[in-house]
């Protein structure tokens, strides 16, 4: 879905460091409630999370009531793999969910 209207404002890139947004993207979440769309925002710092995942290999990429998103990454040589895992906090079902990731312009 298209970001909605009300959508959240994203934090400043902390200084000295790296934009999370720049790389990843940002994350637009739309729970829908009775018919409405109600925009959700994050239980923690974006770009806090993001830091820390520079310097581990698994950990919370995103999280709000609703949705967690995190990362698990392994490297051995050269070769890396990531894997992405979405975890529903909610007791209700997850229906026509969406994902994509796209690079970052600079390895476009």
């Amino acid at each position: 879905p298209a970001p909605s209207e009300g959508a959240p404002s994203m934090p400043p890139p902390p200084q000295g460091g790296v934009d999370p947004f720049a790389i990843a993207g940002a994350v637009d979440v739309e729970v829908p409630v009775q018919s409405h769309a109600l925009v959700v925002q994050p239980t923690g710092s974006v770009a806090m999370w993001f830091d820390k995942l520079c310097t581990v290999d698994v950990g919370v990429l995103y999280e709000d009531p609703y949705l967690q998103i995190g990362i698990k990454m392994m490297f051995q040589g050269s070769r890396g793999r990531v894997v992405l895992y979405l975890g529903n906090k909610n007791a209700y079902d997850i229906a026509n969910l969406t994902a994509s990731v796209a690079p970052p312009p600079r390895l476009g």
